[in-house]
């Protein structure tokens, strides 16, 4: 059988012992399993290299292209926003007549 531990009580007023069953404390002391990353689309587990898309959700490699699970983001407006950043409109000053 196990072992059960006795320990005296100091705050009560009865000075009753208080008995405490290691088998107990074993179950209080373990972890609990944090929950799988899973594709959003598929459920499936994803392992170590999840696929992050630009909407901002976490799929297999089944299902990461936009086309197969009806990606919400608009690429076309993004794909213009950078192109308009990186290519800036360059004004030439007009010549002046003599």
């Amino acid at each position: 059988m196990d072992k059960v531990k006795v320990v005296p009580v100091k705050d009560t007023t009865d000075n009753i012992p208080l008995i405490i069953n290691p088998l107990f404390i074993k179950a209080k002391k373990s972890k609990k399993k944090s929950k799988k990353k899973r594709c959003l689309k598929c459920k499936k587990k994803l392992g170590v290299m999840p696929f992050n898309c630009k909407c901002g959700n976490l799929f297999c490699s089944g299902c990461r292209h936009p086309e197969s699970h009806e990606c919400t983001f608009d690429f076309k407006t993004e794909a213009k926003e950078q192109l308009e950043r990186q290519n800036p409109i360059i004004k030439f000053n007009k010549i002046n007549p003599i």
